[in-house]
């Protein structure tokens, strides 16, 4: 499993990335690596709800500003992004600094 996330939820109740922030510039990389079980991705999907999945052992969490994810060998998965189905095949996102202006409340 590969997970990219630019911030800290990716709805209102799965927390992937609890110490991103909308202005750092950081792409959040989680990854959980072959084999694993589907009752520990469970788990996992079930910890996110508190944003405790990444301390799990089993999650490798790696900061960057830019990636590119070249499946290896013939259609085995399903990739998508942002919801939606893609094509399977390389992809690649960059942070692209000041491209918009985010303006929220400050809930603290």
């Amino acid at each position: 499993m590969f997970l990219a996330v630019f911030l800290s939820h990716i709805a209102q109740d799965l927390i992937v990335a609890p110490t991103s922030r909308p202005d750092d510039g950081i792409i959040h990389l989680s990854m959980v690596r072959a084999p694993v079980s589907r009752v520990r991705l469970l788990k996992l999907f079930d910890a996110m709800e508190d944003g405790t999945a990444s301390d799990d052992p089993a999650v490798e969490t790696v900061r960057v500003s830019a990636f590119r994810l070249e499946p290896l060998g013939q259609r085995q998965g399903a990739l998508t992004v942002d919801g939606e189905l893609v094509d399977y095949g390389p992809i690649q996102a960059r942070v692209l600094p000041s491209l918009a202006r985010v303006m929220s409340l400050d809930n603290s």
